[in-house]
C-alpha cells in the first residue's frame, strides 16, 4: 500500500509556552502542531499535549493497521504477539 504521509518517526518534540503550542517533528522538520489556551473552544495544555502524543503515534498506528491487514502473513505468526504489540502501542500513544 503506498502511502503519502511523512515517513519515518514523528515525535512530540517541544512545548513553546510563549506561543501556547506543543510542534510534533518528523525527521524532516515539524509537521503538525497542537494548540492550546484558556479561551473556548480552544483546549488546555494537558490536553494538548495528549493530543500532540497520539498525533505522534500515527505512522506506527497505521503500520500497525497494516499489519492487522495481512496478519496470517510473515508478521504475526499468532494473534497473541499482535495483541502484545498493539497494546504497547496504545500504552504509548496514551501515556504522558
Amino acid at each position: 500500500m503506498e502511502t503519502k504521509f511523512t515517513k519515518g518517526n514523528w515525535h512530540k518534540l517541544s512545548v513553546i509556552y510563549e506561543k501556547k503550542w506543543i510542534n510534533i517533528t518528523s525527521d524532516k522538520g515539524i509537521i503538525a502542531r497542537s494548540f492550546y489556551g484558556d479561551k473556548k473552544p480552544i483546549v488546555n495544555q494537558k490536553e494538548a499535549e495528549a493530543n500532540a502524543l497520539l498525533i505522534s503515534k500515527a505512522p506506527e498506528m497505521f503500520e500497525m493497521l497494516e499489519k492487522w491487514s495481512i496478519l496470517n502473513t510473515e508478521h504475526y505468526k499468532d494473534l497473541q504477539g499482535f495483541i502484545l504489540e498493539t497494546k504497547k502501542l496504545l500504552k504509548e500513544a496514551t501515556e504522558l
